[in-house]
């Protein structure tokens, strides 16, 4: 999975929003980017590939965001 599609998908985790909250139905892909960069702490996604402190932020990211998908799943 690509980083803008796992990008997107995190703005419908509630673990991850911290203090930024978006009403449901509105988040968008560039919420999403928006959100990644400022918590990445980079300018761009693309920096993500070529910053290794923003790289592992990104990857804590994914990784709560798995752990809360699959709670989802066994929750349903």
């Amino acid at each position: 999975m690509g980083h803008l599609v796992q990008c997107t998908a995190l703005t419908g985790c509630p673990l991850l929003l911290g203090k930024i909250k978006l009403p449901d139905g509105t988040h968008n892909e560039q919420d999403a980017r928006d959100w990644l960069v400022a918590a990445c702490q980079v300018a761009s996604r693309a920096q993500l590939d070529h910053t290794p402190e923003a790289a592992a932020t990104f990857r804590r990211i994914r990784n709560r965001f798995n752990a809360w998908r699959a709670k989802q799943g066994r929750s349903a």
